[in-house]
């Protein structure tokens, strides 16, 4: 039978458990007293034949089980008692249902604001247009460069821009009579039109 199928047949199955059950249970008696007629004709009493039959049969409890787990989705039927039980438990104590909640609530929506955060700012692609033309190049294995050298390297056009940028710069700000310490980064002229921030 094809997934679909299965999970057809197994949808049906919640909306007709009832009779599911019934047929099940019929199905059962069936097979055992079919057993017992044929231990009765063998010339055994039926209450032995009866007897000689469920055991020949096995576990009718283990057997309802195994049909039960190949016809309904057993984990939503797990879900489903297992919540139940979580609100009986938490209706017997409201003082401890209104503190485990509020705790849930702020764990998860501390945890999905740090998560959304650090997805975005570690794992999200620049704000540029074409951020995987983009490369970042030290010259000689030093943070910084000379301008003579920055100009080879503009001028011999291995590269189709190139622009410069020194992130170890400080400036003053003067707001009022307040001046203020500013860390900033110095780029060059052709610097926003290499990038392209969008």
């Amino acid at each position: 039978m094809s997934l679909w199928g299965q999970i057809l047949r197994r949808t049906l199955y919640f909306g007709q458990r009832s009779r599911f059950h019934r047929e099940l249970n019929d199905e059962i008696q069936f097979h055992v007293e079919t057993r017992a007629d044929e231990h009765e004709q063998a010339g055994m009493p039926r209450g032995r034949a009866m007897e000689q039959a469920r055991r020949e049969f096995g576990s009718d409890t283990l057997m309802r089980e195994n049909t039960r787990a190949v016809w309904q989705l057993v984990w939503f039927g797990d879900l489903v008692r297992d919540l139940q039980y979580a609100v009986r438990a938490l209706l017997r104590n409201p003082a401890f249902a209104v503190t485990a909640i509020t705790c849930l609530a702020l764990g998860i929506g501390v945890n999905t604001t740090i998560f959304s955060l650090s997805t975005e700012m570690l794992f999200s692609k620049p704000s540029c247009r074409s951020p995987e033309t983009l490369f970042q190049v030290w010259i000689g294995g030093s943070s910084a460069a000379p301008q003579p050298q920055y100009r080879f390297v503009r001028d011999s056009h291995v590269f189709e821009g190139i622009a410069g940028e020194n992130e170890e710069t400080e400036a003053n700000w003067l707001v009022g009579d307040t001046v203020l310490r500013l860390f900033t980064v110095r780029v060059t002229d052709n610097f926003f039109s290499v990038v392209e921030f969008q």
